[in-house]
């Protein structure tokens, strides 16, 4: 691949907020979504593991993002980024979350946080410091050494970018709040400082997205707990609603229930901190390229995501809206 410099990472996020008639829903651009994914998962970002310069470079492509959709800090914050550091294996990890805060217009009390992660876990080089190892997963015939991570989870990313962009178009009823973790595959880290560390708001729900761009079952799942309000059915109910096209049960329910999933992402970090937390996934762990080297950019199934992310947006619209 080429390198991509940093006033390209930057041009890829600035002028994507655009005016829509009014009374007009916006629209998910799955070619957004695509110019995400190529700019997150570029060799340039080293497989984006924490603690890294490409770790880095991926922070900071957040931010540019976060400050052209004309996000804010949140108080008390001089900027998007919240640093943490934490010890695993013996081995000092320093992290940054983003974090970027849409005011809503009625009950700005009230929040809804909407995540994803947007580390991975590096290249060969790196993988010794990992508490985990994926030299079986390397594409020695093409001698690649980096862990892309285009669907795990620069999907993942791109669907929250898209909907901090039609969501700026919107009028939230509550603040939206957009957080990109760092740390999750060195077993939720960056999440688990932040539950610690809560704005003081009433949470009402986190929707966590994780790898949408290779959807295995043709729709979208939902991770959650059995004893909480099924998301699931409420977002299928809204997105019915909607008369957008979707199937009646276009959402399903978790299809790996032996994978253990609602323990395994950011959300998790959430829930253990009392907040009502579900994940929307398109694919688990049992992806062929699931940590894998080939896990690039190309791979990635951009019509199918756009649809999925358009039915996120439109599922969790009137929620966010104030309207259910």
């Amino acid at each position: 691949m080429r390198t991509i410099c940093r006033g390209v990472i930057v041009w890829l996020c600035m002028g994507l907020v655009v005016k829509h008639c009014v009374g007009q829903t916006p629209a998910v651009s799955a070619e957004r979504l695509q110019a995400h994914v190529e700019a997150l998962a570029h060799d340039s970002m080293q497989g984006r593991l924490t603690g890294t310069a490409g770790g880095m470079l991926a922070a900071a492509y957040l931010k540019e993002a976060f400050t052209s959709f004309g996000l804010q800090p949140l108080p008390g914050q001089k900027g998007f980024g919240l640093p943490w550091s934490q010890r695993i294996k013996g081995n000092i990890w320093q992290g940054e979350n983003i974090a970027g805060l849409l005011p809503g217009s009625g009950r700005t009390d009230s929040t809804i946080i909407i995540s994803a992660h947007y580390d991975h876990v590096g290249a060969t080089s790196m993988q010794r410091a990992l508490p985990f190892g994926n030299y079986n997963k390397v594409n020695r015939k093409e001698k690649d050494s980096i862990f892309n991570g285009a669907n795990d989870n620069a999907s993942g990313v791109a669907a929250m970018l898209e909907l901090v962009r039609v969501f700026v178009q919107d009028t939230p009823y509550y603040n939206l709040l957009f957080v990109g973790f760092s740390g999750e595959e060195l077993g939720l880290l960056g999440s688990s400082e932040f539950s610690l560390k809560l704005p003081p708001y009433r949470f009402l729900f986190n929707l966590n997205l994780e790898m949408l761009g290779r959807p295995e079952k043709g729709c979208p799942f939902v991770i959650e707990r059995a004893e909480q309000i099924s998301f699931r059915d409420a977002l299928n109910e809204n997105l019915m609603k909607a008369n957008s096209g979707f199937p009646k049960k276009y959402f399903s329910d978790d299809p790996y229930p032996s994978q253990n999933l609602f323990e395994r992402s950011d959300h998790f970090s959430l829930h253990n901190a009392g907040i009502t937390s579900f994940s929307v996934m398109g694919s688990s762990p049992t992806d062929r390229y699931y940590h894998h080297t080939d896990d690039e950019a190309n791979t990635l199934n951009y019509p199918a995501m756009g649809q999925m992310v358009q039915a996120i947006y439109l599922a969790i619209r009137p929620l966010v809206l104030g309207k259910r």
